[in-house]
């Protein structure tokens, strides 16, 4: 569709093309009209009207037949929309323009200092209840369209501003919680946690329907340093070093240990009390990564080996059980030569591992979820040439850096590839955790630097000079902010408070 004004000689022209264009007086085009796509992109004149939930995309007719003809779930228009219609809970907009409004008339109120920052956090207030208004505008429209491309559309372009949104609050949230506890009266910033727990609480997203690429090249790099407090440094036992470490749900700190005669143990120390205390459990196998699964059990991955052990850290007993990955629905039988699990996430009754294997003289990278019994529920083909992973469990993701290039890749669950960091200063084999806001800590070997990405920025969290060297493993327990660093070679772990 081409926009005009009605009186200009190129409209005529447009018309006359061998496909011709629908020209339309830009005066009695809405701005939503103007702003969303329906014409294919690739195919020229063809009529966008089937939508990929597979791959999160729009198609046309010849887009289906070229590139997704073997996709499972291609849908009309029309059924899409009816889902993300129902999926997004429009009216849920209109109560958070309600609570909105009650956290402006909280803030209004008058403290006797902090006045400059309450007036900001006013004006961001102001400005987002603005965008909330216009988004509820545009909710009415769509429950009164009756056409089912228009609605999808329109509904595929709120999207982002209320992501957009979300992030807002989060951030006015944080502004609010800086303010000085003995400035606010206790009823207002009890009213006020409720209000933002509420808000967030809401789920007015729907993000089944539109599984999009995510490409997060930051490039922006912030001057400004966030605190991290040591807290404690552990030693390993005589003759051992650390290796990978993780957090249980009780937030005591899970250590493997080795030891140069094939000796290998996990330690788990209790810090709560400010009073460390270890306990031990040997290991049958070398440690490679481990992680906390369910309340009670941590599961390791051994090195060149294929079965996952299944520590019990409450019982402490003796007894161990394996899970055995089934890679024959992986790579078939009798073609696997080698296989190794090495990286391996929990969340919830969900297991991942990073399944490295050698078929045919040629090595293959998968992220698997599995269950209890090994059985492989869902496989992702991955780069060969991982240095270190994490989960981002805010976005479903997995962050990983590589031995051999100077970037940090990302890939979906849904299987979905992006480079989450490129810059000239990243060097070969950084370390990586991430947190519960999203943010994700590299640790750079080559200079000792601790850094954390997010939103577009990059923020130096510790340097050489903090005393970080030759970092091995870093992990982050998202209930308490704590930042766990294996480092000089796995001589010590330093424990960290992280204010975000």
């Amino acid at each position: 569709m081409i926009v005009w004004k009605h009186y200009d000689p190129c409209g005529k022209v447009h018309r006359k093309f061998a496909t011709p264009h629908k020209v339309n007086d830009i005066h009695k085009i809405s701005i939503m009209d103007r702003t969303v796509i329906k014409i294919c992109r690739r195919h020229a004149g063809q009529e966008l009207n089937a939508f990929c939930k597979c791959h999160g995309k729009v198609l046309c007719q010849k887009c289906i037949s070229d590139f997704h003809s073997k996709c499972k779930n291609v849908q009309s228009i029309e059924k899409a929309s009816e889902e993300l219609k129902d999926g997004l809970a429009l009216k849920s907009l209109q109560e958070i323009n309600g609570k909105l409004d009650q956290i402006e008339k909280g803030v209004l109120c008058r403290f006797s200092q902090q006045n400059h920052k309450i007036s900001e956090i006013e004006t961001k207030l102001k400005t987002l209840q603005s965008d909330l208004d216009s988004n509820i505008e545009t909710a009415d429209h769509i429950n009164y369209s009756s056409n089912q491309t228009h609605i999808f559309l329109m509904l595929h372009h709120l999207r982002p501003i209320q992501d957009a949104n979300e992030n807002d609050i989060a951030k006015t949230n944080q502004e609010l919680e800086s303010i000085q506890l003995n400035m606010i009266p206790a009823n207002f910033t009890r009213k006020l946690t409720d209000l933002i727990s509420s808000l967030e609480g809401t789920g007015y997203t729907d993000h089944s329907l539109l599984n999009e690429t995510k490409l997060h090249v930051h490039g922006k790099i912030s001057t400004e340093f966030i605190t991290a407090t040591k807290m404690q440094t552990l030693t390993p036992t005589k003759g051992f070093i650390f290796g990978a470490c993780c957090f249980t749900e009780d937030n005591r700190i899970v250590l493997t240990e080795s030891k140069w005669d094939s000796k290998y143990k996990l330690s788990i120390f209790d810090i709560k009390s400010g009073k460390t205390g270890r306990v031990s459990i040997s290991l049958p196998e070398e440690p490679n990564q481990l992680c906390s699964f369910e309340k009670s059990r941590v599961l390791v991955t051994c090195k060149n080996k294929l079965p996952i052990v299944v520590v019990d850290v409450q019982s402490i007993t003796t007894d161990r059980k394996y899970i055995r990955p089934c890679i024959d629905s992986l790579v078939g039988k009798d073609t696997c030569q080698h296989s190794e699990c090495s990286f391996i996430f929990g969340k919830g009754f969900q297991i991942w591992v990073c399944i490295q294997c050698c078929i045919k003289g040629k090595d293959s990278t998968y992220i698997c979820s599995i269950n209890f019994e090994g059985e492989i529920l869902k496989s992702i083909p991955l780069k060969t040439d991982i240095s270190d992973m994490c989960m981002n469990f805010r976005s479903d993701s997995f962050i990983y850096t590589h031995k051999n290039r100077n970037e940090i890749s990302e890939v979906s669950v849904i299987g979905e590839n992006a480079v989450y960091y490129k810059n000239s200063d990243i060097s070969n084999s950084c370390r990586i955790a991430s947190d519960a806001s999203g943010g994700v800590y590299v640790c750079e070997p080559n200079t000792n630097t601790l850094w954390k990405l997010r939103s577009g920025e990059r923020n130096t969290v510790l340097t050489e000079k903090d005393g970080i060297a030759s970092v091995s493993h870093v992990n982050f327990n998202n209930r308490t902010n704590e930042l766990v660093l294996t480092s000089n070679g796995g001589e010590c772990v330093y424990v960290y408070h992280v204010q975000n």
